[in-house]
């Protein structure tokens, strides 16, 4: 430990310290016995350990395992965090054929790191003493990676970026820097060794240097680029560093060139906010939604809301002042005063955060494209003490896979839309008859009252077109006319938006529509922009997500939590689509689930997806691919607590492995509607009319009948329903309990529907005729005051 706080305090000063793997494979020079003897310092977590390799064949080409390279795991210390994911990668290939267990520590960091030619089959020619003569040994691998890795430094310090310092952490997220050795088998002559495979192995690491390659690596990577001083504001300092740079080989996301100087671009500050003041905003929250308290239904205005944030002036003034001295054209504070609106070309950007910005283009929606940071971002010391985060320089949004599926399963109910193409799928009058939705049998003043309203979430190339839209109502019977557009225009539909806009309008026809546009992917904008608004709608439907651990700081969820909070203390219901790749995410399972965010919040409404159990309108069954489980950042809120304790108590439950999922996190989803594969919805896109699957058509449909719920109330002069948790747990009588059915999404493990509540589909499906009776037998007791 006493050498490794040296090794740590040279990486620290940008030293890059190689080691020898050592030459007598795993044994070491105690020989086997028993167990093998991992070597020190290579097996040290601070120095980069250099392997040993030979010539496949009789010329230069592919490399093999010197079977003498040392190579293993550490006895001694635990499995670094830049090292987990190939090691665990390690582990689970078919073709690793580990030792036996008890010859080596599971549990230890693995090294070598890398390799170079060592092996005695081609030893280096050495001059000694005049003699030239062949040597071998990793003795020779290591002065030889050494030395590349000097030479890049050079290729970094020609064009005044900092040294490479410690190097794993490069290395490891630049793998095709470096040549696969993926045969051999470093036994030094045993039994028992590490086998080379493809990827990171104990016996080769990532293989042989690329320099070619590693070039053009090490000029894009600004991890260490920051400079000490950023003038009079203080040093730079690194912003969600936890954050992961973008990953080519996981992400959907491709990077394309960097972003033209000159282009405009828009930045979310979002401002920090004390923490008992946001404990408070907590707090005020849960007791306007909870229908048993007195203060139910007394929500907040957005004076009060500011007046509880509490914002100190100064800390939106000095960033707002410094990135208008960095170029922006434009600052805006919101009202609430914890978020600031940035509007900046790029290349002022890339100066007032010290980072690179690039284009990216989503693989599948190749419209798609977004400007992300290619590197960590920094802010000046006195600037990043008034800063939570900038949005989203970082996160890279999921996009809902395309699912158009021609046509449904044959279904016994008749098609009451008039295209042909909407047969044996869900239309309207399905959605009305599942969910017992009325048909104009309310007073018209209960259906339509003035200060009703919803809205959905749109983001780049999900627009509408009022052709489709028309079509649409005209064939299924059904207004739905959009009101209201906040944002740019963009001249094509999208099956995305459409979908939302067809079926929030479908279940609720007489309530006035907003769609809220974004040309750029920003869930922090779209929080802001409803904050800022001083009638926002009262209910929003969002079809945006991703995993938790996937761009996601704590931070940056957090920030969102804030601005969720905001808005269910003003009355305003805010409703997610939970996912659609099931328990497993878009990382896939491995060996743990993946829980989506913004789905699995405590602070909004979760949709999960259903189908039919058969052939006709009745009883539901887990759609397998809806999102569901348990959050691996947030604790179960205390209005959840009974439900997921008596769910994981269900005899029925057959719960996943443990170690697959987070036993304290909160579950979701909270309630569910039909969105599998097997009753596609029946939607008009481009003139065409076709089935589409997905929880992005659950929500709209769960959105739309709370927006109706709405109406009931605020035709009685009672309060909006507001965030609307607290209720629906008091209530799971207003939904139709699904009890079958898993979301593993086909894979082997998932959360199983039972009676009640479960994390594959809430409470079940709405029931309106039983929600109605519900919503209007609650109200605000007495009224009170908010003191601030």
């Amino acid at each position: 430990y006493t050498c490794n706080t040296a090794f740590m305090k040279a990486g620290a000063r940008g030293i890059s310290i190689l080691f020898a793997s050592g030459d007598q494979g795993v044994c070491g020079r105690e020989g086997c016995g028993s167990r093998f003897n991992p070597d020190f310092p290579a097996a040290s977590p601070y120095i980069t350990a250099v392997g040993g390799t030979d010539f496949e064949g009789d010329d230069i080409g592919p490399e093999t395992t010197w079977n003498s390279g040392g190579g293993g795991f550490s006895d001694t210390f635990a499995i670094p965090s830049w090292q987990a994911d190939a090691v665990a990668a390690y582990k689970q290939s078919p073709d690793a054929n580990l030792p036996p267990q008890r010859m080596w520590n599971n549990t230890g960091r693995g090294y070598p790191d890398v390799a170079a030619l060592g092996g005695l089959q081609n030893p280096y020619c050495v001059n000694v003493g005049g003699t030239f003569e062949g040597v071998a040994g990793t003795s020779a691998s290591c002065p030889v990676v050494a030395g590349i890795f000097a030479k890049l430094n050079g290729l970094r310090l020609a064009q005044g970026m900092s040294p490479l310092g410690f190097l794993n952490p490069f290395i490891y997220k630049n793998p095709s820097g470096f040549q696969d050795v993926t045969s051999g088998t470093n036994n030094a002559g045993g039994h028992h060794g590490f086998t080379a495979v493809k990827g990171w192995d104990a016996a080769t690491g990532f293989g042989t240097p690329d320099f070619e390659a590693l070039s053009g690596m090490v000029m894009t990577t600004k991890h260490n680029d920051a400079p000490k001083s950023a003038g009079g504001l203080g040093e730079w300092v690194q912003q969600e560093a936890e954050v992961p740079v973008h990953n080519p080989e996981t992400s959907s996301w491709v990077r394309l060139s960097r972003a033209s100087p000159d282009r405009m671009i828009t930045l979310t500050v979002a401002l920090r906010i004390d923490a008992d003041r946001r404990d408070w905003l907590e707090r005020v929250l849960l007791e306007v939604s909870d229908p048993d308290h007195l203060r139910y239904g007394q929500h907040l205005s957005q004076e009060q809301v500011t007046e509880l944030l509490g914002v100190p002036a100064v800390r939106a003034a000095e960033p707002a002042a410094y990135f208008q001295a960095a170029g922006a054209r434009k600052v805006e504070t919101a009202p609430n005063g914890d978020m600031l609106t940035v509007t900046i070309p790029v290349v002022s950007a890339e100066a007032a955060m010290h980072v690179e910005l690039h284009e990216f283009q989503h693989s599948e929606h190749t419209r798609a494209q977004i400007v992300r940071a290619g590197a960590p971002y920094y802010l000046p010391a006195k600037i990043a003490e008034h800063v939570s985060m900038v949005g989203e320089l970082l996160q890279f949004p999921r996009l809902v896979p395309k699912k158009v599926i021609s046509v449904g399963s044959p279904v016994k109910w008749a098609n009451s839309c008039d295209a042909r193409g909407c047969a044996n799928l869900v239309t309207p009058s399905v959605i009305a008859q599942r969910y017992k939705l009325p048909d104009e049998t309310l007073p018209k003043a209960h259906q339509a009252h003035t200060s009703n309203s919803m809205a959905v979430a749109e983001f780049q190339g999900q627009f509408w077109k009022k052709s489709d839209l028309d079509g649409f109502g005209k064939s299924c019977h059904r207004d739905v006319s959009v009101a209201k557009t906040i944002g740019d225009e963009e001249p094509h539909g999208g099956i995305e938006s459409e979908l939302d806009i067809e079926y929030i309008k479908a279940v609720a026809p007489e309530i006035p529509l907003t769609v809220i546009y974004n040309g750029q992917f920003s869930l922090l904008k779209w929080a802001n922009q409803i904050s800022s608004m001083a009638d926002p709608p009262l209910v929003h439907s969002v079809s945006y997500g991703n995993d938790e651990k996937q761009q996601s700081s704590a931070r940056y969820m957090y920030t969102c939590n804030t601005a969720f909070m905001k808005a269910g203390a003003r009355g305003i219901s805010i409703l997610f689509a939970s996912g659609d790749q099931g328990v497993c995410g878009r990382e896939g399972c491995g060996s743990r689930f993946n829980p989506d965010f913004p789905a699995a919040s405590p602070y909004i409404t979760a949709v999960g997806g259903t189908d039919f159990e058969g052939d006709d309108i009745g009883p539901e069954t887990t759609w397998n691919s809806g999102g569901g489980g348990f959050s691996d950042t947030f604790a179960i809120p205390s209005w959840q607590a009974d439900a997921v304790a008596a769910y994981k108590q269900s005899p029925d439950a057959n719960l996943p492995p443990q170690r697959m999922w987070n036993n304290t996190g909160r579950g979701y989803p909270d309630v569910a509607a039909l969105g599998g594969l097997q009753n596609p919805y029946c939607v008009n896109v481009g003139g065409t009319f076709e089935g589409v699957a997905g929880t992005s058509a659950s929500c709209p449909v769960v959105a739309g009948i709370f927006a109706k719920l709405n109406g009931l109330r605020l035709a009685q002069g009672m309060s909006p329903l507001g965030f609307l948790n607290p209720f629906i747990y008091k209530n799971p009588s207003g939904f139709q309990d699904v009890t079958s059915g898993t979301n593993s999404a086909g894979g082997e493990s998932g959360f199983t529907a039972v009676k009640g509540w479960d994390a594959a589909t809430g409470f079940g499906t709405p029931d309106f005729k039983a929600l109605s009776g519900l919503v209007m037998g609650i109200q605000a007791l007495e009224e009170t005051t908010l003191v601030v």
